[in-house]
């Protein structure tokens, strides 16, 4: 099951409007000044932030296979099996991660080691990872998956 990651609407206005828009302004006024330089170094800088936007957003979203929780940001993917996941709880997090919404959950994978995430059905998402993962267990509130086992060893 494939799961798209939420777009808070000030990230999605920052990220797809505010910077596009200054970059275009940047663009027309090296283009009204005399210096053909201007306009490269804008034009350039502008290209940059779409191929990177491209390369690390699109698409962004959280799949759950056989095997385990599967990440895809861009041309990243990241594979996570089931047994390495010690628990899930909400988070507003503003760390990077590949989430485009500061409602997020954390899933702890160990010492040191977790990934942010923001499905759009997050409810759902958890409840889904919760028969997926047998050696954790939904919280009385329905929000978090807790570890009702040792910790799986590492292999």
């Amino acid at each position: 099951m494939i799961y798209k990651s939420k777009v808070d609407l000030w990230i999605g206005i920052l990220i797809f409007a505010v910077v596009p828009a200054v970059s275009l302004y940047a663009i027309f006024e090296a283009y009204q000044s005399s210096g053909s330089s201007n306009l490269y170094v804008s034009v350039g800088c502008f290209a940059m932030y779409i191929v990177t936007l491209f390369a690390l957003i699109f698409p962004l979203n959280y799949a759950l296979s056989e095997q385990g929780l599967e990440i895809r940001h861009g041309l990243i993917r990241r594979h996570i099996k089931y047994d390495s996941i010690r628990g899930v709880t909400p988070s507003s997090n503003p760390l990077s991660s590949p989430a485009l919404s500061l409602k997020r959950l954390h899933i702890d994978l160990g010492t040191f080691s977790s990934v942010l995430i923001s499905p759009e059905r997050r409810n759902e998402f958890i409840q889904q990872l919760n028969t997926r993962c047998s050696h954790l267990q939904l919280s009385d509130d329905q929000q978090k998956l807790v570890n009702i086992s040792a910790y799986p060893t590492d292999q």
